[in-house]
Order: structure tokens, then sequence, then C-alpha cells
């Protein structure tokens, strides 16, 4: 044991948040002259930090609502899987409508809850890219599976959906994502997913196109494939 030291002096604690402030202080009062008050320069610091973070907030949240804007004017579109997602789901489009009311969108997680549907990998993209994507995908899909459907076109008054959702439907069946020994409006849901990512144009939802308009185009091709 080193000299002038007692089994007490070893048993004291180094270190205590009252030693600290006390040093703290006795330095103050030792160089109040050369080094000011060095509590009024932490309570400065402190308050320093503080405003940055309110500006990076005030930043984040002003990105948010134009991020909003966007979706709403459609410049943006939003995606995101259903929950439970599945390995061969595809991502849904969401409406702006679908981030307003009583909907609880998680930012930091990606995940709405709206109009009682849970909705995961929340992710935003300019209108642009997904058009650019949208093309890709059904290039590689016609070069993949042979099936052919219609481009986006501007017809004059209420276009018609039928060659997407046949597409859709005929796509998913060379795939196997189509169950004919299931109910057959089971496969709602997996045909708007499809159109989604093929078919923007439309503005999927997870109510549109409708089950009834769903049902009457592919009622014949789905008969024809359970024959098989």
């Amino acid at each position: 044991m080193p000299k002038g030291k007692t089994h007490a002096d070893f048993a004291k604690p180094k270190f205590t948040l009252s030693a600290l402030v006390d040093n703290l202080q006795s330095q103050v009062d030792a160089n109040e002259g050369a080094n000011g008050d060095a509590l009024a320069v932490l309570s400065q610091s402190v308050a320093e930090t503080s405003a940055l973070d309110r500006d990076r907030n005030r930043l984040t949240e002003t990105g948010k609502a134009r991020l909003l804007q966007a979706l709403a004017a459609g410049n943006a579109l939003a995606l995101g899987f259903e929950h439970p997602r599945k390995r061969q789901d595809v991502p849904i489009k969401l409406e702006a409508s679908d981030f307003g009311g009583t909907a609880h969108f998680r930012w930091d997680l990606g995940t709405l809850r709206s109009h009682g549907l849970h909705t995961i990998e929340v992710r935003f993209i300019s209108a642009e890219r997904a058009e650019g994507l949208a093309k890709k995908l059904r290039a590689e899909t016609h070069e993949r599976t042979g099936v052919k459907f219609a481009e986006p076109a501007k017809p004059v008054g209420r276009p018609t959906v039928k060659p997407q959702i046949e597409a859709a439907f005929n796509t998913l069946l060379k795939e196997g994502s189509v169950d004919t020994t299931a109910p057959m409006n089971r496969n709602y849901i997996h045909i708007r997913q499809w159109l989604a990512v093929h078919c923007s144009e439309l503005n999927v939802t997870p109510d549109t196109p409708n089950d009834e308009t769903i049902r009457r185009i592919i009622k014949p091709l789905f008969d024809q494939a359970k024959k098989q």
C-alpha cells in the first residue's frame, strides 16, 4: 500500500457527481477573471444545441409537408406493401387521402394505418421516375412471359381497364400466382398489386378497380384456367 494512504482512502470513490461539480466550481472561483463562468458557458452551449434541434425539426416538418403536397398534386407517388407482406407481393399505390384524417403514419418506420389498411415499407418516389420504372418493368415482363398489354393512352371519355386487368391475370397465371382452387376473389388483391406497379396511370388503390370490374373481366379467364 502506498505511503500516506489508508484503507479508508481507497474505499472512497474517486469520482462522484458532487465531487465533479465542486471541482468545477472551485476552478471557476480560482480563475474567474481568466476563464469566465464555466457554468454560463455550458448553459449557452445547451441553448445553442436546442436552437439547432428546433431548426432541424422545423426543416424536417417542412419537408414532410412538401412531400405530401407533391403526392396530392400527382408529382410524387407513395408505394407500400400490405401487412403481413408475402414474398410474392408487389407494392400497392397509396393516395394522398390515405395520409389524411385519422391516418397514422410513422415516418421513422415507414408504416401507415389508414381506412382499416396496414401498410408497411412505405416509400415515396417522383412520378417521373415511377413512370420510367413502370415502362422498364412492362418491357421485362413482356420479354419474360410474352404477355402484351396496352401502353398508357389518353382516350376520350372514361378509359377501359380491360386490357390491363387481362394482362395482369395472364401474367400472374403464368408465374403461378393465381390459385384456381380458391375462390376467384382471393386473386383480386394480387391483380391490383400488379396493376399498381405496371400500370401506374390507372391510379390503383386498395379498392380500385373495384371487385365487380375485376370479376367481370377475369371470370372467363379464370374459368378457362380451372379447366386446364
